[in-house]
């Protein structure tokens, strides 16, 4: 499994992977350092993959100073997750699922959304109370902490 750097210099702030493949470098651009901390709390348990795994989450910017490493910024109106631990039970529910939960998140990135966080909370209580959704996995003690997690970015 993959892990992802935050970095800011004079280019701004970034993500990375670690360890570095050189084979498959990339940097993922933010605004902010609390999208850069959102994105990080995505991309490291593999929920959201990377720009080269899913191209359509992501749009390409250009390359990085270096003029070798090619740089992306997340497409929030079209993030997708993958964090249903038995989404294969049925996955086109697990998609609608993953699909409400990742438009809850995207709201997260604005910090003048003041409610984001409480409604993504919500939603995932409202989920765990679901049968159907227990049936996908939802109820895992991995994603609650997960979960939880929003709260310190």
């Amino acid at each position: 499994m993959k892990n992802f750097k935050i970095t800011t210099s004079i280019h701004g702030t970034v993500l990375y992977p670690t360890p570095v493949d050189k084979e498959r470098t990339f940097l993922i651009v933010t605004e902010t350092l609390r999208e850069a901390k959102l994105l990080k709390h995505l991309l490291d348990p593999g929920y959201l993959r990377d720009p080269l795994e899913w191209p359509d989450s992501y749009r390409h910017t250009g390359l990085h100073a270096d003029q070798r490493t090619p740089c992306f910024v997340v497409r929030w109106e079209a993030l997708r997750l993958e964090y249903l631990p038995d989404r294969g039970v049925d996955l086109t529910r697990a998609e609608i699922l993953e699909g409400i939960i990742a438009k809850k998140i995207a709201r997260l990135v604005d910090p003048a959304d003041t409610g984001a966080l409480d409604d993504l909370l919500f939603r995932y209580q409202t989920q765990k109370a679901c049968s159907e959704c227990a049936k996908l996995g939802i109820n895992a003690p991995d994603l609650d902490a997960w979960f939880e997690g929003f709260r310190g970015l």
